[in-house]
């Protein structure tokens, strides 16, 4: 037996063995709707900083996990241990009028065996919130994040000699209000994403990452009538615009298109059991390039979370629509995600969270082709004490194709330790 099946049975026992450890009970004044990460523990409080209006909350995480698939291959997979640091901060502000949310992260992962998946990315944002008057409001975000594209992405080459980096810079500006039980919002985002191309030798390979270099602007408004306090029915129409860095690809295809579509929905506000928004509708993509046909297809977003006691939480998530693409081939991409995730609090010290979903992608082209898998995740976290806890997880997705070469099966078992401060 090698180190990493020892690593990956012990790991197994340990996620099992915190479920028996036994945990105080406690009386709690708990608000519907809240995740069970922020219920009032008494004891257990999550570390925080406070200065004047504005709460500081760190957290440090340092895991382990194992993969049986780290390069998510059809055949010949290969297993590693990822260790993986990730120290974050959130700040919260809170004015008279003004509310500000800002967060930084970092993630450092290095690979046990093979050192050319080691990477480090991070990334800050703060989104803010100006409220005018009674009714109304502005908000506004800016973020930078320094990413890396994950070797299970249907749009990774597999002949990469390390993972993609990009840079992604993202502009928010919004505006809502009512007028009567007419309510009325617009949010605008402009995002640029830039692949760094420069560290890969193979100039294919170059050319195929700056083809993924794009800016985005996405304009979605939304006009919803109150038929009662807690719940608002709207229509949603909106339009996006891809512009691709290059005028042409690799391929000679003009990637730009401009994306027009509209949802209609209800969205709730029952605060002891339901929270959140669900749309669908259609869309109809308009490429650039006279020699790609447009497309229409079925459009969905939604995000619901129903709370049947205040100690459970489960999160309903839903989306399809136009996706960028640069595939070989492929002239236009649609993705359909939908997932439920459950949230326990199983004793005063001991959380659950289980999840299971369901994605597909399907591409238009010369060369059709989809793909669809069913991930499935848990975790347990036991509170040891305020600012200490210790948590496992496992994880695992099988993703068919109608291509051989793009399926893969995959399995992680990790364990780490959270830290609050």
């Amino acid at each position: 037996m090698n180190l990493e099946q020892v690593w990956a049975k012990g790991a197994v026992a340990g996620a099992l063995a915190a479920l028996a450890l036994p945990a105080p009970l406690g009386a709690q004044d708990i608000r519907p709707g809240l995740s069970v990460r922020d219920l009032p523990r008494p004891g257990y409080e999550t570390g925080r900083w406070q200065a004047g209006n504005t709460t500081f909350l760190p957290v440090l995480t340092v895991q382990s996990v194992w993969t049986d698939n780290l390069f998510a291959t059809s055949t010949d997979p290969k297993s590693a241990v990822i260790f993986g640091i990730n120290p974050r901060i959130d700040a919260i502000s809170r004015g008279r009028r003004l509310t500000l949310e800002t967060s930084a992260y970092a993630n450092v992962s290095l690979h046990s065996r093979y050192t050319t998946e080691d990477r480090v990315t991070f990334g800050l944002g703060t989104a803010g919130r100006r409220h005018l008057g009674q009714t109304g409001a502005l908000k506004f975000g800016l973020r930078m994040d320094r990413g890396a594209q994950a070797r299970s992405d249907p749009e990774a080459s597999p002949t990469l000699e390390r993972p993609a980096l990009y840079n992604s810079f993202q502009v928010r500006l919004g505006a809502e209000g009512d007028a009567g039980p007419l309510r009325i919002g617009a949010d605008g985002t402009i995002q640029k994403v830039n692949y760094l191309a420069s560290g890969e030798s193979d100039p294919v390979e170059r050319a195929r990452l700056e083809d993924q270099d794009l800016t985005s602007y996405q304009l979605p408004v939304r006009i919803g009538w109150r038929a009662s306090p807690r719940l608002t029915v709207y229509v949603e129409p909106f339009v996006n615009r891809r512009d691709a860095r290059l005028p042409v690809d690799r391929t000679g295809i003009d990637r730009d298109l401009t994306t027009w579509g509209a949802q209609a929905g209800a969205q709730l506000d029952i605060a002891d059991r339901w929270n959140g928004s669900l749309g669908i509708g259609a869309f109809r993509s308009n490429p650039d390039d006279p020699s790609i046909s447009g497309y229409s297809g079925f459009s969905m977003s939604g995000n619901l979370v129903w709370s049947p006691d205040p100690r459970t939480r489960v999160v309903f998530t839903g989306f399809s629509g136009d996706v960028a693409t640069v595939r070989s081939g492929a002239t236009g991409r649609i993705d359909t995600r939908a997932g439920v995730r459950i949230e326990q609090e199983v004793r005063h010290n001991l959380l659950a969270f289980a999840g299971i979903g369901w994605q597909q992608t399907r591409y238009r082209g010369s060369n059709p082709d989809r793909l669809w898998s069913v991930p499935v995740e848990a975790e347990v976290e036991w509170l040891m004490s305020r600012t200490l806890s210790l948590f496992g997880t496992v994880r695992h997705e099988n993703r068919r194709s109608d291509l051989a070469s793009d399926r893969f099966k995959r399995t992680d078992i990790g364990v780490g330790i959270r830290v609050r401060t």
